[in-house]
């Protein structure tokens, strides 16, 4: 994917009747492997079993209350340790009723994931929906909410709010990340990109970064005053050795399984013969892709640029974009000369 993250629906070739829809990290490249077949190659992760009111994978199970649609219990398998209970994954705003569900669903019942989606009121002026989903080998809940209709809220953001409660099994230490590290944070009123760690659980986010601690409670403020955002994606679950890099993971997921073959297989997206060259960056734009190299040393150096694919015209252009002359292209490879600390940009086309 030579674009910014998105989602695509794809065909599987050789079955044209079966698609899939699958999220394309920006710039990276995405394996899709058959679930049957995955099974019996010992990919070493329990697959996932999804009922009307709990998520399982062996590693964590999560199980609903289908009358409010809260996370009533979150248990870590190997010890059976209870990590969050009570009335978890609630929504409210100021001096609001409990949540209600109306509807429950399960979505997906696969190996590799399952999805319940649950639509919930609070009150007769707040509407979500939100899906919540655990995947073959992680070790946490990811949530989707988007918000439907929501009262007017002003004043105090720390109090007149939209947000999502849970309650911790038992109030500890909280850490916050500032800055990629992770440091103990005393307070109630809190701020953490990313990532916080409560103890032995681990929230992350996107974008929704404040938090209240009220007791063994701990929630996550979604909406406050002029606030536009209405689709909000956090996950809680296990924390891990390495949190910062487990949020990374979250955020950009990579899944990586281990290879039986006698032979290894590796594939460039981009090559030069020379390592005095480096890519800074590649970006799409308008059927071609624009590379913008650097040469990192005081001579110039000649280098071969090769694709992953082969090229079937190439120009360099101003680092604004606009073209400057053609370059040569054999074989479906594009030779170039760099000057000392010199920083180009490429416009290829592949075949």
């Amino acid at each position: 994917n030579f674009a910014p993250a998105c989602e695509r629906i794809i065909s599987l070739p050789g079955h044209e009747d079966r698609h899939v829809r699958v999220s394309l990290p920006a710039y990276g490249c995405l394996t899709l492997t058959d679930p049957n077949v995955a099974a019996t190659a010992g990919s070493g992760a329990d697959p996932v079993a999804a009922g009307t009111d709990f998520l399982d994978n062996g590693l964590v199970r999560a199980e609903f209350d289908l009358e409010r649609g809260t996370l009533q219990r979150l248990v870590r398998k190997d010890d059976g340790k209870e990590l969050l209970s009570g009335a978890s994954h609630a929504f409210y705003f100021p001096d609001s009723p409990a949540p209600v569900c109306s509807n429950s669903t399960v979505l997906l019942r696969s190996p590799l994931r399952g999805t319940i989606e649950f639509e919930i009121s609070v009150g007769d002026a707040c509407r979500m929906t939100t899906r919540v989903s655990l995947d073959s080998g992680a070790t946490t809940l990811t949530c989707e909410t988007q918000v439907l209709e929501v009262p007017p809220l002003a004043g105090d953001q720390w109090r007149n709010h939209l947000g999502v409660r849970f309650e911790l099994a038992e109030r500890g230490e909280v850490w916050s990340s500032h800055f990629n590290v992770l440091e103990p944070f005393p307070h109630d009123r809190i701020y953490s990109p990313n990532v916080l760690v409560a103890e032995e659980v681990v929230f992350l986010n996107e974008g929704n970064q404040f938090y209240i601690r009220e007791g063994t409670a701990l929630s996550n403020i979604l909406i406050m005053e002029n606030e536009p955002a209405r689709q909000f994606r956090y996950a809680v679950g296990l924390v891990q050795k390495n949190p910062i890099m487990q949020a990374r993971a979250w955020a950009q997921p990579c899944f990586i399984e281990r290879v039986h073959a006698k032979k290894s297989f590796s594939q460039f997206l981009v090559q030069f013969d020379r390592a005095d060259i480096e890519l800074l960056s590649c970006r799409y734009d308008d059927g071609a892709l624009l590379l913008r190299l650097a040469n990192t040393c005081d001579r110039k150096v000649p280098t071969s640029l090769t694709m992953f694919a082969p090229i079937a015209a190439a120009s360099s252009t101003t680092l604004a974009g606009d073209h400057k002359s053609n370059l040569p292209v054999q074989d479906g490879s594009v030779a170039l000369e760099l000057s000392p600390w010199d920083i180009r940009q490429v416009r290829l086309t592949l075949a």
